[in-house]
């Protein structure tokens, strides 16, 4: 994959649109965690943490 600038390069009013309503403690650790992997899978985010995309060390 090539690196460009825009790479990475999120809208932060994406994620504002929607806000993950559960704090995170020992009791709601299962609830929060669905909420944050369908955050980042509507985001395409999800291969960050799974290594399945690799960064770009421009941003490192």
């Amino acid at each position: 994959m090539d690196c460009t600038a825009t790479d990475g390069v999120v809208d932060n009013r994406l994620f504002s649109t929607k806000k993950i309503s559960v704090l995170l403690d020992d009791n709601t650790y299962l609830l929060w965690r669905q909420q944050v992997l369908l955050a980042l899978k509507e985001h395409k985010l999800q291969g960050f943490l799974d290594s399945q995309q690799s960064s770009c060390s421009v941003y490192f």
